[in-house]
This record gives structure tokens, sequence and C-alpha cells, in this order.
């Protein structure tokens, strides 16, 4: 098997990006009605139900993953809405987190920086592993790896 074809696959299925974002990108306002929920969750929280301070954390991995989230903020008492609290752009892109080299999710800010619900979602983010996704992932491709080569020797 080529070795080149099965790494570029293994790449493809594991979604790694560069975890290197220029300061530019970070300062990047954004309109998140733009985005689908198809490809990725929102998941938006704050300190409280009535606080104005939104913080959102978008993420493409969709299986387990955002409820994971959801219920960890919970259980540092924030407040998780069930949809966008605002319907106006501006959101702030103010990080992008990797764990072990796995893009895990972007945390986006509306009005006024809170710095407690941004390094919160952050940990979370961190210390929270999209295992199930990545297993499923890997599971995937050992399959369709096993699926060639048995085509391949078919076909041989």
């Amino acid at each position: 098997m080529n070795f080149k074809l099965f790494l570029s696959i293994i790449l493809i299925q594991f979604n790694i990006i560069n975890a290197k974002i220029k300061d530019d990108q970070i300062l990047e306002n954004t309109c998140l009605g733009r985005y689908t929920g198809v490809f990725h969750s929102f998941i938006y929280y704050s300190n409280n139900q009535t606080s104005d301070q939104y913080y959102v954390i978008r993420t493409a991995w969709l299986l387990t993953y955002p409820d994971r989230i959801k219920n960890e903020l919970k259980n540092k008492n924030f407040y998780v809405y069930d949809k966008n609290p605002s319907t106006k752009c501006n959101w702030l892109l103010r990080s992008k987190i990797t764990n072990v080299g796995i893009y895990t999710g972007f945390i986006y800010q509306k009005n006024e920086e809170n710095k407690l619900l941004q390094e919160e979602g952050q940990n979370i983010l961190t210390d929270i592993y999209p295992s199930v996704e990545i297993a499923l992932t890997v599971i995937g491709s050992f399959i369709a790896v096993c699926i060639l080569i048995w085509i391949k020797t078919i076909i041989s």
C-alpha cells in the first residue's frame, strides 16, 4: 500500500489543522448567522440569563462533544442558551483551541470582554477531548483502508 496515500487519508480524516493563527485573525469580527449548524455546533453561554456578555464555542465535532461541553459549562454555573441570544453581527473571535494537535473549537465574544467566561471556555475545550468522535474516525479510517486492501487483492 502506498504510505503517502495512507498518511493523506489519515490526515484528512482527523481534520488536523495548523494551531498557529496570526494576531489579525484573532480580532476578526464575524456574523455567526452566516454559518449553518450542519457542519458546526454553536454553544452560547454567559454568566446568567440576563447578562449581555455573550460567548460562543464553535466546534466541528458533532456527536457527543457539544453535549459534554454544555454539561461542563452548566456544572461551572454558567447559563447555556438554546439558541443565539443576539441576532446582530460583530462577534469577535477570541481564541482557537487545539488539544494534542486536534482542533477542538473557537471561542467568540459579544459585547464587553469577560476574562472569566473566555478562560473557562478555553479550559473546557482543553480539558475535554472529542474522544468518541476521534475513535469513530480512527475505526472508520481503519475499515476503509482494510476494504481498499481487500479490493486490491481481489482485483490482482
